[in-house]
């Protein structure tokens, strides 16, 4: 990160950083609405030395401006004009947080890994998506735990992009990329 090495008249300290080519932002609470190239991206920044993402949707082209209003967000990109989505950050569990501790860790794939041997259901343990909780899911939480992929969420993979303008965020929806 190449930072300013002389200041006049104030002090900044380098906090943390989001990678990435980055046009647009717009802070509300312990989030950060960003343009990122062609994508419209949340970032959990609760932690400002390690922002989260939590969701992103790509649009058709270069992501100029991104402005809130109560649960809208209003995003310019080059291609679309303005699109209004609705951002929703409910509060159900996060996919792969099975002793609900807020973190994603080895102690998480060890307990879906013991429900895989069991045949039990749960929702937060099926990464995976395929309705089943199997020795995939422990595998993909394990990899999450260490820092390999990211389990996200949203509301329903319908929601997850343009059909319904309504992108939601962290906890309810399967989708996994690699970081």
């Amino acid at each position: 990160m190449n930072l300013p090495k002389h200041t006049v008249g104030v002090n900044v300290t380098f906090e943390g950083h989001f990678g990435g080519v980055t046009y647009a932002v717009t802070v509300s609470g312990s989030y950060a609405y960003i343009g990122q190239g062609t994508d419209f991206v949340v970032l959990g920044i609760s932690s400002p030395a390690s922002p989260i993402e939590l969701g992103r949707v790509m649009t058709s082209d270069m992501v100029y401006d991104v402005a809130l209003s109560g649960d809208y967000a209003y995003v310019a990109d080059n291609h679309n004009g303005l699109m209004i989505l609705r951002v929703d950050a409910s509060d159900a569990p996060q996919k792969g947080d099975l002793n609900h501790d807020n973190e994603i860790t080895p102690a998480d794939a060890a307990i879906a890994l013991r429900l895989a041997a069991t045949g039990a259901h749960d929702d937060t343990t099926d990464v995976s998506g395929d309705g089943r909780v199997t020795s995939l899911d422990a595998l993909m939480i394990l990899k999450a735990a260490a820092g390999a992929i990211s389990l996200w969420g949203g509301c329903s993979r319908q929601a997850y992009g343009w059909n319904d303008a309504h992108l939601c965020i962290k906890h309810n929806m399967y989708d996994v990329r690699k970081t």
